[in-house]
């Protein structure tokens, strides 16, 4: 199992050549308008919402003229869409190399091989492949994975999944004694119980998770 992670996507994003990848997507022979606007009219508001975002720093105005805002209501979209152009070109290869599953989230994949020691090469490979976007890699240790908010266990014929908790994380949620509605108190608790019900894959995973919380709640 290995993770690939794409370095700062957002901002790294090209945003012109996303755009012809939105419209090669959306028009054709067939079609010449989409919502009520020709190929050109969707180009131009593409180009303003995102290469003519204005912004102030010491005193001095900037436009960004490539990458995506973060907070961006484009971002998402963007991101997603370039992402999803650049497997299609790459993907034939990347099965080459031994590339079994590829699932991606944005821009973090959880990846199998079927060729043992190809990461590397797999790594230096979409490196190559375009000059915006460069990944990391994390490898998998002692047959676990984290990805995302979950820690993948290899379990000989299939996966288990519980929660994964990150090296920074400090226990701190909202304090029960803070001047804060008691509805919102609640509501973290259920929040954190649903989450651990929905990615633990087993009863036991889960029975150590809620134990965990329960003393990290009661230290908030």
């Amino acid at each position: 199992m290995l993770s690939f992670d794409v370095e700062s996507l957002f901002t790294n994003i090209p945003t012109l050549e996303t755009i012809d990848i939105i419209l090669k997507r959306i028009y054709s022979n067939e079609i010449e308008y989409f919502h009520g606007l020709n190929k050109d009219e969707l180009k131009k508001l593409l180009i303003v919402c995102t290469q003519e975002s204005h912004f102030q720093f010491n005193n001095e105005f900037f436009d960004q003229v490539d990458g995506v805002s973060m907070g961006s209501p484009l971002g998402p979209l963007f991101a997603n869409i370039f992402m999803a152009d650049f497997e299609e070109k790459h993907m034939v290869k990347l099965r080459e190399l031994g590339v079994n599953i590829w699932f991606r989230y944005v821009d973090d994949t959880f990846v199998t091989l079927n060729i043992i020691n190809k990461e590397d090469e797999i790594l230096n490979y979409l490196n190559a492949q375009h000059p915006n976007i460069k990944f990391t890699i994390e490898k998998e240790e002692k047959k676990c994975l984290p990805f995302l908010d979950t820690r993948v266990i290899r379990n000989h014929n299939k996966y288990i999944t519980t929660i994964y908790h990150k090296k920074t994380f400090t226990g701190v949620y909202l304090n029960w004694k803070s001047l804060t509605a008691r509805k919102y108190k609640i509501g973290l608790i259920n929040c954190l119980l649903n989450r651990i019900w929905r990615i633990c894959t087993t009863q036991e995973h889960r029975n150590e998770e809620v134990k965990r919380l329960k003393i990290i709640l009661l230290k908030n």
